[in-house]
């Protein structure tokens, strides 16, 4: 009978017979044949996928683009010619609005022998898992939007909310009922004692650093290499060879790179720098699973860095930009447990609109507002002694924060299902 299950084993791998005849020749044999067949169908499956993926591995080698073979140029131009066939109102789109249209992301990466390829898709709508372009393509949202739209593109309960906030208008300075639940829930799920709406993640890193160096009064903050926290000039740093802090770029002062110490992720010795540092120290500023390196997991490290700061009284700041949410409703810190002090967060509490939001404990947190307080005691809040004395609440942050759509059973679900997540959508 070995032989008879070998013969189907090999039938299946080199699919020489269907699917509904490897299914009776299954069902036709003993328990004990069948335990044999599984094995040696996983074994042989595992073994083609293993020197598959060797043979991908062996093929795909970086290869200078000055280096092409005469075949690789001829794809490389028939491919050119088919994209551009298959979607040639976006690639004209991208050519005949940059004369007024700023775009930066359209030169990250371009490469000459690829540039004709590198032009953006204009849209016309998205539904669902699904963009649509002006070219009448569909497209698979794999990224569902870089990750903002959890529930995919207009889903009907976060239309119905927004629609519902801009029937009754939206007020730039405006303070609704829906904005200090939305508040209320966003601390509750994401054990945060205090939080601030911002208009963008940039905004919310901003303000985060400008706390830590408001509390602690010193001014340096550690960042690490190859993190990304948006586009504020006071965490925009990278480190040269000799350990120094240099402006990431053109238009940014060195005297903002500066006031940065940039350190190796996850490299435990370099922890050294931040106990010896510690009294210029402000802050630390960690991406705790880098956009640019997910692989990297480090977290024994971010466990020695959180006992460090707290021994240094040094304020520990996350950004979960990218991983608040979609981790666990507390991100990375419910799942690594590890609790930061001030967290910044974007994009997905936005529910596909422009938003951020920064929260943490009252005690660095207090220092925006001066903390609560009562309209009737002797409390008074000067400005000079706050950060700002302006700070943004637009409706966009309510619109979301408390959907009608809701039913009760909904509502009652566990705070940490998704659902409840989305209602704090600011």
């Amino acid at each position: 009978m070995s032989t008879a299950i070998d013969e189907i084993v090999e039938g299946i791998v080199s699919q020489r017979i269907d699917k509904d005849a490897a299914i009776r020749s299954f069902q036709g044999l003993s328990g004990a044949e069948k335990n044999r067949l599984l094995s040696k169908l996983k074994s042989k499956l595992t073994g083609s996928a293993e020197k598959g993926a060797a043979a991908v591995s062996r093929a795909l080698k970086p290869i200078d683009e000055r280096s092409l073979s005469e075949a690789q140029r001829e794809f490389l131009a028939e491919l050119t010619a088919r994209y551009g066939r298959f979607a040639p109102k976006s690639k004209e789109n991208a050519s005949k609005h940059s004369q007024y249209f700023v775009d930066a992301r359209k030169a990250a990466n371009l490469r000459k022998s690829i540039k004709s390829l590198q032009f953006h898709i204009t849209y016309e709508r998205a539904e669902g898992a699904y963009l649509y372009d002006i070219d009448g393509n569909r497209y698979i949202d794999i990224t569902g939007d870089n990750g903002v739209n959890l529930f995919g593109s207009q889903p009907d309960f976060i239309k119905d909310a927004v629609a519902e906030r801009l029937s009754k208008g939206y007020p730039l300075v405006g303070y609704t009922e829906d904005l200090f639940v939305a508040a209320k829930l966003f601390c509750e799920i994401t054990d945060n004692e205090r939080m601030a709406f911002t208009q963008s993640g940039t905004e919310a890193v901003m303000w985060a650093v400008r706390i830590a160096r408001a509390a602690t009064q010193k001014t340096k903050i550690v960042i690490f290499d190859s993190a990304y926290h948006g586009m504020s000039d006071t965490v925009a740093a990278v480190r040269d060879h000799e350990g120094n802090s240099l402006a990431a770029g053109l238009g940014i002062p060195q005297e903002y790179a500066e006031q940065l110490i940039v350190l190796d992720y996850g490299d435990l010795n370099q922890l050294n720098i931040i106990e010896a540092r510690a009294d210029e120290i402000a802050g630390v500023l960690v991406e705790p699973i880098q956009a640019s390196r997910p692989q990297l997991q480090p977290i024994e490290y971010l466990r020695e860095l959180r006992k460090l700061t707290l021994e240094k009284n040094i304020p520990l700041i996350f950004d979960e930009m990218i991983t608040g949410f979609r981790v666990c409703p507390r991100g990375l810190q419910g799942a690594f447990k590890i609790k930061a002090d001030i967290t910044t967060y974007g994009k997905i509490p936005g529910g596909g609109m422009p938003t951020g939001m920064i929260a943490g404990s009252a005690k660095y947190m207090d220092f925006v507002d001066g903390g609560s307080w009562g309209y009737e005691d002797e409390f008074h809040a000067r400005t000079e002694e706050n950060l700002s004395r302006r700070h943004a609440h637009t409706q966009s942050h309510q619109a979301v924060g408390r959907p009608r759509c809701l039913d009760r059973d909904q509502k009652a679900m566990s705070r940490r299902s998704f659902l409840r997540v989305v209602r704090l959508l600011p």
